[in-house]
This record gives structure tokens, C-alpha cells and sequence, in this order.
């Protein structure tokens, strides 16, 4: 039988962005294929201010135009023409520049949500039903449906698949697909703060940042890297007068490394304001220590990654997104989201000819490979990124990290001309 009810669990970008994909796709094809009827799962019970400020790729943005989601970013995010600079701090100077003029843009994570959730609900609603703040508590399967069982007394659900969207904690890894691969502590947590602009007008922060040569350090992104590792400062929004800060920090997990022993130690925000500006201090850039000083909200999030691989899928059942292939973060993950979303779309255009678990196979097949290339640079990056360097050997790095910065850029445009809409899928 062919697939034509789909549940979703997850309401964020990969969530969303396959919700919308799937109702195109779906609308599009012939009438060979009945259209789908999507059921949207969130755990939470409205859409909630979560993560930081995120980059968009140039081909995330190609995709995000796809979905009907570009111009409503526009006004809620900013162009990155002149790029990611990365500075050292040793010398306040300038090591070189990434992502300039080929079409990357910084929004908050938040901006994105609401941007998919607004085409969602204008253009789709027909086809997709969301359905807020439902904790799954069983998944299980008959011969040819997949049902949930939800905390609540609310209606149980069944489709003919399940697209587990919903993140590293996925209830649709832990309880069906992998119950066995736990997420893994990646011995670092990152911490975001934000410097507002008051409300009169008149901006809030401190003095521009500068680099030795006086010039401004801080024009779109800037990446500031030293001895102890590297701190992020960046617009994110059209006014350009708030600045997102980021930083990656080693740090012990708690003996009870569960949710309320993190918060304890993200609830002390004087104690992490002071920690960065220790880490930071030594530095030839102008204002970066005030800079991290206004800075009145931090916040504190483990960073846990999943074992490489694993399985993705398990009857009726798909991972997508982190719940699939968490990995440290490298200002991509929110391409991945989406790419997944859009291919498992382009996949299930064959369901009037294909199995659940042919269909299935088929993603994994072409998908696999592709997001294992990029997760192990990702954990190789992280790893290089906390060797603690002094002396010559921050000199050699930085000299090494001006080369690979070089090779980067004459090669960006061709690392983001492809398209997962144009994937061969196996015959």
C-alpha cells in the first residue's frame, strides 16, 4: 500500500521544512500518487525562543527560497556580503575572511522557526495539521501502520510512516528506531549572550570593537581566536544594533548530568561572564572585553553529540536531522536539517511504486555517506580547535589556519553548487 499518512514529530527547522517539502512535493506530482495527509507532532506547547543566532548557508537559503521561506527572513536577518572574518587575538589582526558575497546570511535560530511555521500555516494547512504540546510515550507498529501514544488523554495517532525530526533527545530514536545509541557528552559546552540596544533609539552597546590597525572588528561575523580557543561575535538582525556572542568552553560534565544540574550551572551568570572574559583577555582587539562585559544574558547549553552512524531507520519509522546524526556544531547544521527534509520528499515521490522500506533504504543510501564526511570534519574541527597552543605554536597555527582559510574561500562557491534535489536515487 502506498504511503499516504505521515506523521512528523518535531516542530523546528528540519520538522518544518520537511512538513512544507512533503505538501509541495505531494501537490506537485501527478495523479498517479494520492496526495499526502501530514500530521505535525510538537512536545512543546507553543513555538519557543530556544538557541542562538545560526548561520544560513548560501544553499540553505537556495532552499529556503524553494520552500516559500526566503522573504519573510529577509526582514529578520542579515546578508553576510562581507563574510566571516577570523582574527586573531594575539595580534588583533586579521587572518582572513569566509563566506563573503556568495549569498550566506545570520538570522536567530527563533526568526527561522517562526519564518517555516508562517509558510506552513498560510500555504499548507490543507495538507499538514500541527498538533502542540504532545509528549510521546510509546511508538509501536501493526502490519502496515505505525501508531503513537501520547502522555496526554488526547486521540492516538497512526500513519503509514513516522519522520522523526525532534532533535538529539528524539523520542523516535529512543523508543522505536535505536534505543541503545545514547547521545555521548562531547566534553564542551557553548554558552550565547546578547547585547541589546535599548528601546530609545539610541544603541546600548559599548564602543565598536577594533583591530590593531584601528579598522572595525566586528563588520558581519567575527570569529576571534586565541590560546584558549575561539569566541564568536556577530549582527543577526536588520537593525544591526544587537550583537550575539558564542563561545565554546571545556568543561567537566556533572555527576547527575541530567537538565536541572546544567541549569545550575548556566543560572550563574556572573560566574560564566567572568570565566570568558578570563579566557579572553589577553587580547590586541579594542572593546572585546566590554563587549563580553554589557553583555546582561548568557546562557549555558551542553553540547552532546550522537555516536557516528547508527541506525536511521526501523520498520516505519525515519530519523532526520540531529535526531539521526547529531554533531558539534559547525554553522551548518541547519542545512542538513533541511536538505533532509528535501530529499526524503524527492524519495517519497516513488511511493506508488516503492515499499516503506525500500523507500527508506533508498534515503539511507544516498544520505549516509554524504553526512558522515561531514560530521567526522566536525568533531576533527572541534578537537583541533581546543588543543591548547602558546608560544610559537599559536604563531604556526595561525600561519596554518591563514592557508586553510585561503583554500576555503577559492573553493565555498563550489562547496555550496549543489543540490539535494538533484540526488540520482538508486534504481
Amino acid at each position: 500500500m502506498a504511503v499516504k499518512d505521515v506523521l512528523i514529530l518535531g516542530a523546528g527547522p528540519c520538522g518544518l521544512a520537511t512538513a512544507i517539502a512533503l505538501s509541495r512535493a505531494s501537490s506537485a506530482l501527478s495523479s498517479n500518487a494520492q496526495p499526502l495527509r501530514i500530521t505535525l507532532v510538537e512536545l512543546r506547547s507553543s513555538l519557543q525562543t530556544i538557541g542562538g543566532a545560526v548561520n544560513v548557508t548560501p544553499l540553505a537559503m537556495r532552499y529556503l527560497n524553494s520552500l516559500g521561506a526566503e522573504g519573510k527572513l529577509h526582514d529578520h536577518s542579515i546578508s553576510l556580503d562581507h563574510g566571516i572574518d577570523y582574527i586573531s587575538l594575539r595580534t588583533g589582526q586579521l587572518l582572513g575572511n569566509f563566506w563573503g558575497g556568495i549569498g550566506a546570511r545570520r538570522v536567530s535560530r527563533h526568526a527561522l522557526v517562526e519564518a517555516l511555521l508562517a509558510v506552513l500555516q498560510k500555504e499548507h494547512s490543507e495538507a499538514v495539521e500541527i498538533q502542540w504540546g504532545r509528549r510521546v510515550t510509546e511508538i509501536c507498529e501493526t502490519a502496515d501502520k505505525v501508531e503513537l501514544k501520547f502522555q496526554d488523554d488526547g486521540p492516538t495517532l497512526q500513519g503509514d510512516i513516522l519522520l522523526g525530526c525532534d532533535g538529539l533527545h528524539s523520542a523516535a530514536r529512543r523508543l522505536w528506531v535505536e534505543p541503545e545509541r545514547e547521545k555521548v557528552y562531547s566534553g564542551r559546552v557553548v554558552t550565547m549572550g546578547w547585547n541589546y540596544a535599548d528601546g530609545e533609539g539610541d544603541s546600548n552597546l559599548p564602543q565598536p570593537m577594533t583591530l590593531s590597525t584601528g579598522e572595525p572588528a566586528l563588520v558581519d561575523t567575527s570569529l576571534f581566536s586565541g590560546p584558549s580557543g575561539v569566541i564568536l561575535a556577530s549582527y543577526y538582525e536588520s537593525s544591526r544594533r544587537n550583537v550575539y556572542l558564542s563561545c565554546v568552553m571545556s568543561r567537566d560534565e556533572p555527576e547527575t548530568a541530567d537538565q536541572n544540574a546544567w541549569k545550575m550551572l548556566g543560572d550563574d551568570k556572573e560566574a560564566m561572564r567572568n570565566e570568558i572574559l578570563k579566557l579572553y583577555q589577553d587580547t590586541k582587539v579594542q572593546g572585546l572585553d566590554a563587549m563580553i562585559s554589557k553583555c546582561e544574558s548568557w546562557d549555558l547549553f551542553p553540547i552532546y553529540i550522537l555516536p557516528k552512524e547508527g541506525r536511521w531507520h526501523k520498520g516505519r519509522v525515519l530519523l532526520l536531522g540531529d535526531a539521526a546524526h547529531a554533531m558539534p556544531p559547525q554553522g551548518e547544521s541547519t542545512e542538513f536539517a533541511i536538505e533532509d527534509g528535501l530529499l526524503i520528499a524527492k524519495v517519497l515521490e516513488r511511493r506508488a511504486s516503492r515499499p516503506v522500506d525500500q523507500l527508506f533504504a533508498d534515503y539511507e543510501s544516498v544520505r549516509k555517506p554524504v553526512i558522515t564526511k561531514h560530521y567526522e570534519h566536525a568533531v576533527w574541527s572541534m578537537d583541533m580547535g581546543f588543543k591548547k597552543r602558546e608560544g610559537i605554536g599559536l604563531v604556526i597555527m595561525e600561519w596554518v589556519t591563514w592557508i586553510f582559510l585561503l583554500f576555503r574561500r577559492w573553493g565555498q562557491k563550489a562547496r555550496y553548487s549543489g543540490d539535494v534535489r538533484e540526488t540520482i536515487l538508486p534504481e
